[in-house]
């Protein structure tokens, strides 16, 4: 009889933590247009830090990454309307990011610099000189909107373009004095892209905290805060044990 019992609950129990068995399922939106953070590679796969970094967290943390790529503009959005659960995609920490989403602590802060031609270009750039100079940045970026205002002030003008690719092309072809950005992309559009070999990073880098800030995080929606703790708490032992200075090494000079 007992034998009997075992064999028919054995089952049962089983099937009832199926589900919870299950492994969970993360969908995780980025722009895939920002080298080195989020990209596409050559067999049009999602690489970059910020993918990798999410991967491993997923991994940590039990669960599956299921990317979605979305316009950067489409990503909060996409967030609060429940068709992403994370957004990794270099997501400055500020006012606005605060109040839509749940923040991670930062996962990394990196300084802005200018990109100028090399031959004709100017040898330094300070905001003090830049009256009648043009100026190329990214728009809905801290980068861009601290040129904007900055550079204005200073009698320059501001174009702000969609991608680093478009504002890479205007310096090229000649008709901006410089491109303002994060560092390490810039670096990145310097090392890879063909119209890149015109250019060169002006030495100073720009560590205003109106542009490092406080760093890039992970976002979830405001209900999600359980989520949030538990990706940072892994991110934080990914800290610990070199696994995010490892992942960094292979994408940062």
């Amino acid at each position: 009889m007992i034998r009997l019992a075992l064999a028919l609950v054995v089952p049962l129990l089983l099937v009832l933590a199926g589900p919870a068995l299950a492994q969970e399922r993360l969908r995780i939106g980025t722009e895939g247009a920002y080298p080195p953070f989020n990209a596409r590679d050559a067999n049009d796969a999602l690489v970059g830090f910020d993918v990798e970094i999410m991967n491993a967290l997923c991994a940590r943390v039990g669960a599956t990454c299921e990317w979605v790529v979305r316009d950067w503009d489409a990503l909060v959005p996409a967030l609060l309307g429940d068709e992403i659960d994370v957004v990794a995609a270099s997501l400055p920490i500020n006012g606005e990011t605060r109040r839509q989403t749940a923040l991670t602590r930062p996962y990394y802060r990196t300084p802005a610099a200018f990109a100028t031609r090399r031959e004709g270009g100017p040898g330094e750039i300070r905001m003090d000189a830049v009256d009648g100079l043009v100026f190329a940045s990214i728009s809905a970026s801290v980068q861009g909107n601290w040129l904007a205002e900055t550079a204005a002030a200073g009698g320059a003008r501001v174009r702000l373009l969609g991608t680093l690719e478009e504002a890479g092309t205007e310096l090229a072809e000649g008709r901006v004095a410089a491109v303002f950005a994060d560092k390490f992309a810039l670096d990145e559009w310097l090392r890879t892209n063909p119209e890149g070999a015109c250019c060169r990073l002006v030495p100073r880098d720009i560590h205003d905290a109106r542009v490092a800030g406080e760093g890039v995080a992970f976002a979830v929606r405001p209900d999600q805060t359980a989520l949030r703790d538990r990706l940072y708490a892994a991110l934080e032992a990914m800290k610990a044990d070199g696994a995010n200075a490892t992942i960094a090494r292979r994408w940062f000079r």
